[in-house]
Order: C-alpha cells, then sequence, then structure tokens
C-alpha cells in the first residue's frame, strides 16, 4: 500500500487566528523551529505565511502578505511524490488541507531530508520547552 501525506503530516499543529498582525507574525518567528504559520479562521486554513512574506511589511493584518500556493497538500497525495518535491524545491512545510480548506495537518520535513516529524516529536519538543522553561523560572526564584 502507496503511503499518503496523511500517513506522516503533524495532526496538532500550531495556528494561529487570521486577524493576527504583523508584529504578532514576526514574534512567532523569534522561534527557530518555526518556517510557516498557518492563519486559520475557526477550522478552516485562510494563508500560510513565511519569514520572506513579512519582508518590508508593515503594521496590519498580516494574512494579506500570505499565500496557499506551492504551500498545502491534500492528503490523499503519495507521501513519495511529496516528499520528493518537497525536497527538490527546499520546501520544509505544507499545510495539509481538506477540499473544504479544513485544515487537517502539517507536513514536516527534518531538516536532514531523511524524513517527516511526526506528533511524537513536536509533543517532545513542547515538554522540552516546558522542562526549559521552569528551569529558567527556578533560577530567577533562586
Amino acid at each position: 500500500m502507496t503511503r499518503t501525506v496523511a500517513d506522516a503530516m503533524v495532526t496538532i499543529p500550531k495556528t494561529l487566528p487570521a486577524s493576527v498582525r504583523v508584529e504578532e507574525a514576526r514574534a512567532a518567528f523569534a522561534d527557530p523551529k518555526v518556517h510557516l504559520l498557518l492563519l486559520t479562521r475557526g477550522s478552516r486554513l485562510v494563508t500560510t505565511l513565511t519569514r520572506a512574506d513579512l519582508v518590508g511589511a508593515v503594521g496590519g493584518p498580516v494574512r494579506w502578505h500570505g499565500r496557499t500556493a506551492g504551500r498545502v497538500t491534500a492528503p490523499g497525495e503519495s507521501l513519495a511524490e511529496v516528499g520528493a518535491w518537497m525536497r527538490q524545491t527546499a520546501t520544509r512545510r505544507l499545510a495539509v488541507i481538506a477540499e473544504d480548506d479544513r485544515l487537517l495537518g502539517l507536513l514536516c520535513l527534518k531538516a536532514d531530508g531523511s524524513g517527516f516529524c511526526s506528533d511524537a516529536n513536536v509533543r517532545a519538543r513542547m515538554s522540552d520547552r516546558r522542562t526549559d522553561l521552569s528551569h529558567s523560572m527556578g533560577n530567577v526564584m533562586h
């Protein structure tokens, strides 16, 4: 059986509301692990943003600076074909959407191109950040 995008996507992607402003988007990109912002209205993907989309952007809603072309895929697409395209185009993230633009997940190519991030990877990273934060706060409190 051919593996599909749905088999490898992260199902717990971080999203921001479509109303987010330029300054908030820039703040989200302060995290070096963030490569693509997913702006949503309810469960629907409105647009995506990269750091490059914000070059020259000044105040106001950021959604006008984003795009979905070349940044989305369907859950039923061949993982091998989409992965090959991502490697060829140096694309690290693709939003996974249903036909009605519902955001289903995020396909995340690992930095070394060897495979895709999983929900377990994301949960572990979130846990590490919480631990780092609690240690930092503990150091401040002592």
